[in-house]
């Protein structure tokens, strides 16, 4: 399953609660485009967790940043998304 396009296919509860069951740290929203913004561990070679930031522009259309594409996508295909 890929990542949602539009706001309004995109499970953001659920996603925070898989985010924070894999050891995410969720972090404060630093403006209104942003949606989620969380502190995670990448694979291999890092030293410190990244910062991973889901926006949304103005047409509620969703950017990703870092590797959020890649987590929600595990996410929808292991997590809870139905």
């Amino acid at each position: 399953m890929s990542a949602p396009h539009f706001l309004r296919d995109f499970k953001r509860d659920l996603f925070l609660q898989w985010l924070e069951r894999n050891n995410a740290t969720l972090v404060e929203l630093t403006n209104p485009y942003e949606v989620v913004r969380y502190r995670m561990w990448v694979p291999k070679d890092t030293t410190r967790p990244s910062t991973h930031i889901i926006y949304k522009r103005k047409n509620d259309t969703l950017t990703y940043q870092g590797s959020s594409r890649q987590h929600y996508e595990t996410f929808a295909k292991y997590g809870s998304v139905r």
